[in-house]
């Protein structure tokens, strides 16, 4: 590391004692690092000490956004005698800016000791290197003006900026710069109507990578007026019911825009093929219409995969009259619509009476008709996501799904268990030879559908696991992979990889987050980007941190049944019992009243998304709603996440059984239950 500098810093603040060094890194991408240390100069008469030894005098008094926010800093900082650390990052090579978030957003959730993160990038912007280089204080602020982003650091302790740097190592040596300039691009998203502030970070994305965003959608929920209207072009109104006439609406939106699009996708699973089939007729990039068709249905998904061992049924008639099926199935086996999104009308049945209620709940969905009836791996569930450029995995990534009320139990009735996600952590404890196995296998059941570029959410189970989930003891919150036990059976038998599904799409929102945060990989701009064919900074962008993930997180859902009356009370203008739609929860939410009294777990959190959905989309009576919270925690340590989830998902969900009690809620909320 290079050796620290001195001399006396004058802003219209007063006059600071600055120590600089100028560093090089030589690990990954090229970029060097300016380390300040600024504490005011105290009055020598009233100290009794003099500033003597500082010879170099440097003005800080040129406009620049960077020189600024120093200044900024300077205010903040509460001297003598306490100092403020700085660490600016300075290009050395001249390029144009592949993502102008980049550089800070790999650096969220770093540590405690960063207090922020700032970037001075603008999206496709050109930097060039300071011509300093270091070498004497007479440079220096032109070294500062040059930075692309700045660190603050928490606290005086000057020995957490080696910490920093070796963070930097692992978090930014990828490319940020291309050597080639980047062409602006115009592109439309086909989107529900969504919280834009709740999903701020899916909008930013665009703006970062320089792409003009049209937003396709129903309503005016995105209009000019709204605070964050900067971040899309424009607004198309359309009605995008998933139906026959979907398609040709989108052609028709796109086709009116007064500036050319040059790509187009959507974030929802409904409208992925509709998305394709217009993308074909306007002549924009896709992946083929087929391969979304297959990737939507469950039935076409399951037969390319070698090892099919499903039944397709037509509704509950074409099972009755197939005796033979219905005896020879090995029980216990799941039934699913294959059309479902998630995990909706999923069920684990145990006979054949419960097979043919559930056949017939399954064939309703969506008014589906068709029904996959296959075997219950009894192994733990994984979720994969997957990028791929060409046909080759360029980016994996494994999670450990948590076991879900179906794993426990089956049955239909009220409180039937369903296969809705609990927890979902990364990285995953699966031993390395079953991820393996889990990239190869996967990436090859993406490919057999006809896919050669895009991102990739992949969920399915592992047979013959290695380990399996276990609580430890009698401690019923360590539920966590552990060894599994040894049978005669699996001493021989090698673990094997069973398909569930792929969506062809990045995962949600929180599940997007956690990514980012623990591995530094925006799935949002990597779908833009192919979606664009800018295959460029897809392998730019599909690079993790060195040494893989940073720390663990886990995404998090609470499930709670609340009745009608306490809809009513959060949203006295709509009328419960005829719609449908999922509604915000708003001030209510209990993550404002545990920020202030457990803040100890809520600074755990990342972000928090909260709504109401009406339990008619389950098949519930229209007086019962589900409060769904959906909670993304990071934390160094596996251990500590599981066990603050835990405990913040139990205080949660005690302040809203209060407030649905409060309401007159009519039926127990079950927590972590919905049905079909």
């Amino acid at each position: 590391m290079a050796h620290w500098n001195q001399c006396s810093l004058v802003t219209s603040l007063g006059r600071y004692q600055c120590q600089w060094r100028y560093y090089q890194s030589t690990d990954g991408f090229p970029r060097a690092s300016l380390d300040l240390v600024l504490a005011r100069e105290v009055d020598s008469e009233q100290s009794g000490e003099s500033c003597i030894g500082i010879a170099d005098t440097v003005t800080l008094d040129q406009p620049l956004p960077v020189l600024k926010y120093v200044q900024e800093q300077l205010v903040l900082a509460r001297c003598p005698p306490e100092s403020t650390l700085l660490k600016l990052i300075l290009p050395c090579v001249p390029g144009y800016v592949v993502k102008s978030d980049l550089l800070t957003q790999r650096l969220e959730c770093v540590g405690s000791y960063v207090s922020k993160a700032t970037s001075f990038l603008q999206p496709l912007q050109h930097v060039t290197p300071p011509i300093w280089n270091g070498a004497s204080s007479e440079g220096l602020i032109d070294g500062m003006s040059s930075a692309v982003a700045m660190i603050n650091l928490a606290g005086q302790d000057i020995t957490v900026l080696n910490r920093l740097e070796s963070d930097l190592v692992c978090r930014i040596s990828l490319p940020w710069l291309s050597s080639i300039p980047i062409t602006r691009k115009r592109i439309a998203v086909v989107v529900e109507p969504v919280n834009v502030l709740q999903t701020r970070r899916r909008w930013e994305c665009a703006a970062a990578l320089g792409v003009d965003l049209v937003v396709i959608s129903t309503g005016d929920w995105f209009p000019d007026s709204h605070e964050l209207c900067y971040l899309r072009e424009g607004f198309i109104a359309t009605d995008i019911t998933p139906n026959a006439g979907l398609a040709s609406r989108i052609v028709d939106a796109v086709r009116s825009y007064p500036s050319p699009i040059d790509g187009i996708y959507t974030t929802g699973h409904h409208w992925l093929i509709a998305v394709a089939d217009a993308a074909e007729i306007l002549g924009l990039p896709t992946a083929p219409a087929t391969a979304y068709r297959i990737a939507c249905d469950k039935s076409e998904t399951r037969a390319l995969e070698p090892d099919d061992a499903s039944v397709l049924v037509s509704g509950g008639e074409d099972l009755n009259s197939r005796a033979e099926l219905r005896e020879s199935l090995r029980y216990p086996v799941v039934v699913k619509p294959v059309n479902s999104d998630g995990s909706e009308c999923v069920f684990k049945v145990a006979d054949v009476t419960e097979l043919e209620a559930a056949v017939v709940r399954a064939a309703g969905h969506r008014n589906s008709g068709r029904v996959l009836i296959e075997p219950y791996i009894d192994g733990p569930e994984f979720d994969v996501n997957l990028v791929l450029c060409d046909g080759e995995v360029v980016f994996c990534e494994v999670s450990d799904d948590f076991p879900s009320a179906a794993d426990h139990q089956s049955g239909l009735g009220f409180d039937a268990p369903h296969f809705g996600e609990t927890r979902v952590v990364m990285p995953s404890v699966l031993p390395a030879r079953e991820q393996t196995l889990i990239e190869q296998s996967m990436g090859a059941s993406v490919r057999r559908q006809g896919f050669r570029h895009g991102v990739f959410h992949v969920e399915g189970r592992v047979r013959q696991s290695s380990v399996g989930f276990q609580h430890l003891d009698d401690d019923l919150s360590s539920l966590d992979l552990r060894p599994a036990k040894v049978t005669p059976d699996s001493e021989t038998s090698e673990p094997s990889v069973y398909l569930h599904e792929v969506n062809a799409r990045p995962p949600g929102y929180n599940s997007c987050t956690s990514s980012l945060v623990t591995y530094g990989v925006d799935y949002w701009a990597l779908q833009i980007l192919c979606a664009v064919e800018d295959w460029q900074r897809v392998g730019m962008l599909s690079q993790g941190f060195i040494g893989g993930a940073q720390g663990a997180a886990m995404v998090m859902n609470a499930v709670v049944a609340v009745d009608v009356s306490l809809v009513k009370q959060i949203h006295p203008e709509i009328d419960p019992v005829t719609i449908t739609r999922r509604l915000p929860v708003g001030p209510m939410d209990p993550m404002g009243e545990l920020r202030q009294t457990h803040p100890s777990l809520t600074q755990r959190v990342v972000q928090s998304i909260a709504v109401l959905s009406s339990g008619r989309s389950y098949g519930n009576e229209a007086s019962t709603w589900w409060w769904l919270a959906t909670f993304l925690l990071f934390a160094s340590r596996r251990e500590d996440i599981l066990l603050i989830g835990e405990d913040l998902a139990r205080k949660y969900e005690s302040i809203v059984h209060r407030a649905n009690a409060a309401a007159r809620y009519r039926m127990p909320g079950t927590v972590g239950r919905m049905k079909c």
